[in-house]
């Protein structure tokens, strides 16, 4: 008989079996440092699109001002999201890095290796 937490373990291994979400050569560390620095550098160019709007706002007639205002907005929703983003990936990138995280995976886990797969969605018959 298997005891209780063998069959967890095994029950948490087989789970890392299906990683094809990842690219060739890529951890799911190393996707969320990517993901991370993505909505980071997103983050930043909505604020400089915002910027340069609100400059922009004070040069245009009152014919185009509403327009203006209008893309602030939409960029000012976009900004909460992409900053909500941002943050979440922060602290996932923060821990996922942490030596007790890494004791606890161990760096062999697929969580820190690097996958081998290659995907073959590109080979086409002709």
């Amino acid at each position: 008989m298997v005891p209780p937490t063998s069959i967890a373990k095994m029950q948490y291994n087989n789970h890392y079996q299906n990683l094809s979400f990842l690219a060739d050569n890529q951890s799911v560390a190393s996707l969320i440092s990517q993901l991370h620095q993505y909505f980071k550098d997103s983050t930043t160019y909505c604020q400089i699109d915002r910027s340069t709007l609100m400059g922009l706002l004070e040069t245009v007639g009152p014919e185009r001002e509403q327009d203006v205002l209008n893309q602030i907005q939409k960029l000012d929703t976009e900004l909460a999201l992409l900053e909500v983003l941002q943050n979440s990936l922060s602290i996932a990138d923060r821990i996922i890095h942490t030596k007790s995280a890494i004791t606890q995976f161990g760096l062999e886990s697929p969580v820190y290796t690097r996958s081998n797969h290659a995907l073959n969605h590109s080979t086409i018959k002709v």
